[in-house]
């Protein structure tokens, strides 16, 4: 049986999380605690992007595939400006391109000033007009053609303690990298769990294509996922209700729930 929880409650944001505060709670007519409430999520969420502090629920910003700028009730009314979705930063892990990137190049401005030859110095400096020339790319593929070209010059140089201070700056790229394909693997194991779950053939095909495409992505972060998002969500349409309801249930029972909000846009739940 399918039960919709209705709750009221106010919206506000700072600037890492947006935050619900509850004020009651409801399945049809009958009021549900909200201390009943808050514990069942404590106990529910599983990944660290949605929180529960001081009977409040807070969202990280990272769990969503846009940016949030303002937010505001008027009238019972929700008035929220965002900026345009970006398919390609689904499944990001938190951790979004462009912020690597803007990151990337404040460390190596701040490597121009090791004392780095000339040449050194210019090839620094292609890098950051590299950057400044893919800022608006979604493709972890810069990033890795990026750390090739770093490495590059940490090769030409003979001066370990240079030397050091330019693998410096690779270090914390492959750390992401590496946070990225965990975080992947770690959606597979979920999606295949919540795979076993369902009955019908349609829903265990589709979430099979997301089992698949997140091994992909595991492997290669750059993978165009968008066929595989439109073969899953062609079969999803065509289930029952009932199927839809098993797959959804599947779902929100096995994947953390910052991965949650994104399999929903795939799919069209």
């Amino acid at each position: 049986m399918e039960v919709i929880l209705w709750t009221k409650g106010s919206v506000s944001q700072d600037e890492e999380n947006i935050i619900y505060s509850p004020d009651s709670f409801k399945v049809g007519k009958l009021t549900v605690p909200k201390s009943m409430v808050i514990s069942k999520l404590k106990s529910q969420l599983k990944g660290e992007n949605i929180t529960i502090e001081d009977s409040n629920i807070l969202i990280n910003k990272k769990a969503v595939p846009f940016s949030i700028t303002y937010i505001s009730i008027k009238n019972d009314i929700m008035n929220m400006n965002i900026s345009k979705v970006s398919p390609s930063l689904l499944f990001d892990g938190g951790k979004g391109v462009k912020i690597e990137l803007n990151k990337l190049k404040d460390q190596l401005n701040s490597l121009k000033e090791k004392s780095l030859t000339t040449e050194q110095n210019q090839k620094v400096q292609e890098i950051i007009n590299k950057i400044d020339k893919n800022l608006g790319s979604n493709s972890r593929e810069i990033l890795q053609n990026i750390v090739k070209d770093i490495d590059n010059i940490s090769k030409n140089i003979k001066d370990e303690s240079k030397k050091q201070e330019v693998e410096k700056v690779t270090e914390e790229i492959n750390k992401n990298q590496a946070q990225v394909k965990a975080s992947l693997s770690r959606l597979g194991r979920q999606l295949s769990a919540a795979q076993a779950a369902v009955s019908s053939t349609g829903g265990r095909q589709a979430i099979g294509i997301m089992v698949s495409t997140a091994s992909k992505m595991a492997s290669n972060p750059s993978y165009n996922y968008g066929g595989d998002a439109a073969a899953a969500r062609s079969i999803y349409n065509k289930l029952t209700p009932q199927e839809k309801f098993q797959v959804k249930n599947a779902i929100f029972s096995n994947v953390d729930m910052s991965n949650v909000s994104q399999i929903r846009q795939l799919l069209g739940m």
